[in-house]
């Protein structure tokens, strides 16, 4: 099971930060995508590395988990049983709506890192795993089955919690504001 897990979750970390380059990827690959041989040869390495930095930067420093983790109090085994953000697919939606929040494309950036940041903080509070019952990952989307440790990974489960991470980011929601 150790080197599936480790294989899962260097896919899945490679397609999040593909998901953030701005060197021409995300206009290709949707948060819902795949990475093609053709497109893997043509990604250019250092500023997929550049950006993925500046992604996981902006997960470790909204999320006291993953600080956790990089300071070795948290070990990856814990993250998984007890977080959301063990989960590769997490990290496909986060890179989504990241990329969504700070694209240039539509007229400008719809926040700032630090606003990503404080929206990932927000987000806290609600990444406990299994999921409940009553957590708004449960009533507020499809895309997670009562007591899972992961959303639905189908391209269009994806797509739709990409989607409502983009929307709480805009217009918070009571539940979320009052966390």
């Amino acid at each position: 099971r150790g080197d599936r897990d480790l294989a899962e979750c260097k896919a899945g970390l490679f397609w999040a930060a593909s998901t953030t380059s701005t060197s021409g990827p995300r206009d290709i690959l949707p948060p819902h995508g795949r990475i093609s041989r053709r497109l893997e040869d043509e990604l250019q390495e250092e500023a997929l590395i550049k950006q993925a930095n500046l992604f996981f930067n902006t997960l470790v420093d909204g999320f006291k988990d993953l600080a956790a983790l990089v300071d070795g109090s948290l070990t990856v085994p814990e993250l998984r049983e007890r977080s959301l953000l063990g989960s590769p697919t997490m990290y496909r939606a986060f890179a989504g709506a990241y990329y969504d929040l700070l694209d240039e494309d539509g007229g400008g950036p719809r926040m700032n890192r630090l606003q990503v940041i404080r929206f990932f903080e927000s987000l806290a509070p609600f990444m406990a795993a299994p999921v409940k019952d009553d957590s708004p990952w449960v009533t507020k989307t499809q895309q997670f089955p009562r007591g899972s440790t992961a959303p639905i990974a189908r391209r269009e489960d994806l797509k739709a919690l990409t989607a409502a991470l983009v929307a709480w980011a805009i217009a918070p929601p009571d539940w979320l504001k009052a966390a």
